[in-house]
């Protein structure tokens, strides 16, 4: 592991063909680290160096932001590379799996999500998107350079988002999967990415990314 560089910099150390250890040190990463939500320091910075490597012209498109912590990360690591900008897309009210963390029926995620972009000073880089993932799939119309996949986990759900949103990332883009080690994201992984000829997957650092050949 390097030492944090404070001034925030990609490091990248090359290794045989697309596997690198390439994590993204950001200068407030205890800032972002206190988001709440499902994602580890080196995730984040693994996420942060995908985000940089983004073309200003191509979208950052995330499927799943709960209050914002992947988000934060999506858009520093933009911020300090091309500044894509980062489409945030969630209903806000919770998957079947997280129901049981509101306090009442309906409640949504939204306000601290918007007050935590606002806290870190991402708004200008983030547009957030209210709905069912694979419905504002069908109004998209832009090129994608990183899909980040992180809303309901369960087969049907990731299969329907993968399938709904991969034809948008163009050659040399990437698609990152959190959870890859839940059943229903790995049957995805497995039967969609892995072997297909059009992915070639990097398992280096977490979330488990593919590159679009």
């Amino acid at each position: 592991m390097w030492p944090r560089d404070t001034s925030g910099a990609a490091r990248s150390l090359p290794e045989e063909g697309i596997e690198a250890l390439s994590l993204l040190f950001l200068p407030n990463d205890d800032e972002l680290d206190q988001v709440e939500g499902w994602l580890s320091l080196d995730e984040g910075r693994r996420l942060a160096f995908l985000a940089w490597s983004v073309p200003a012209h191509l979208a950052i498109v995330e499927l799943g932001s709960w209050k914002g912590k992947s988000t934060a990360w999506l858009a520093s690591g933009s911020r300090l590379g091309n500044r894509a900008r980062v489409f945030a897309v969630d209903h806000w009210v919770g998957s079947e799996e997280h129901r049981h963390l509101f306090w009442e029926p309906g409640a949504s995620t939204f306000p601290e999500f918007k007050a935590n972009m606002a806290w870190l000073g991402l708004e200008d880089l983030v547009t957030p998107i209210s709905g069912r993932t694979v419905e504002v799939a069908a109004t998209w119309d832009r090129d994608i350079g990183l899909l980040f996949i992180d809303a309901a986990h369960d087969y049907e759900s990731v299969r329907a988002d993968f399938l709904a949103w991969s034809p948008f990332v163009v050659r040399g883009g990437w698609v990152a999967f959190h959870d890859a080690g839940a059943p229903g994201v790995s049957q995805v992984i497995r039967e969609f990415v892995e072997g297909s000829g059009e992915w070639l997957g990097d398992s280096t650092w977490p979330p488990w990314a593919a590159k679009r050949l």
